[in-house]
């Protein structure tokens, strides 16, 4: 028998149900419509750490005689709560965006079982991150479920993060990006700025300093210092550089914020 067939029998057994659509309580499955050739069974899908704000994503997807029937996605946070759950986020989304965040969930998983794939996820601009994550770890799942492979799939965390220090005494913060790439650290970039947005290296003064006492200017400090982060390949301290204390410490300062941030799965 048919998906097709099938799927209209089902119809016809379920009293109630509107002629287009069987209903339950995880969203409305085309009767009419086709699809690739599902494995069932039950697919899951996360990635390798948490992303710029400390939470990963996780996906679980039920498929039934070929058909997507059931759709659960989490973010779960550094405190292991996920975002529904976590009452202050739910609460202050709300405010923000005046919409609460599983209704906006609700439109991802009603797409994916309406259309039977990601090809027609709504593109939603309170939460585009989730979007695309939603869409990474869906398609993921789906061609497990074309080729039946069920085992847990963690795809890599591609992600730029960002940390940044308190001003100190003269002024100037520090300003780190580290972007990740299939796990590798790809790119690092370090800054020190003041409140208007002046780059200290900018600061003749400041600058021209450096460069008497030390024989190298700030950029070039800031530069050794990023392409340490990249070198070792990982968000553990770098080693000090001559002048550079104050900066050496900053830095490393903010690697462990965006340690703390890229929690491991």
């Amino acid at each position: 028998m048919n998906k097709i067939l099938l799927i209209i029998i089902t119809i016809l057994l379920l009293g109630g149900c509107s002629s287009d659509y069987i209903n339950d309580r995880n969203g409305q499955i085309p009767g009419g419509g086709t699809s690739p050739e599902y494995v069932d069974g039950e697919y899951y899908s996360t990635f390798s750490h948490g992303d710029d704000h400390g939470y990963r994503p996780e996906l679980r997807v039920t498929i039934f005689n070929g058909v997507i029937t059931k759709v659960w996605y989490r973010e779960i946070g550094t405190d292991g709560l996920d975002k529904i759950e976590n009452a202050d986020f739910n609460q202050e989304f709300a405010k923000t965006y005046n919409t609460d965040l599983k209704s906006l969930y609700s439109r991802l998983y009603n797409s994916l079982i309406q259309a039977q794939s990601s090809s027609d996820l709504p593109s939603l601009k309170e939460i585009p991150d989730t979007v695309n994550y939603f869409k990474l770890l869906s398609d993921n799942i789906l061609n497990n479920a074309i080729h039946d492979t069920k085992d847990k799939e963690v795809l890599p965390m591609d992600e730029i993060y960002y940390a940044q220090s308190d001003y100190d005494e003269s002024g100037f913060k520090g300003a780190l990006s580290v972007t990740f790439i299939n796990n590798v650290i790809t790119n690092a970039e370090y800054n020190e700025t003041d409140k208007n947005g002046l780059k200290k290296e900018e600061a003749d003064e400041i600058d021209e300093n450096y460069k008497e006492y030390y024989s190298v200017s700030l950029r070039e400090i800031y530069d050794k210092l990023a392409k340490s982060v990249i070198k070792q390949n990982n968000l553990e301290k770098v080693d000090g550089i001559t002048g550079a204390t104050n900066s050496t410490l900053r830095i490393n300062l903010l690697l462990q914020q965006i340690k703390e941030k890229r929690i491991p799965y």
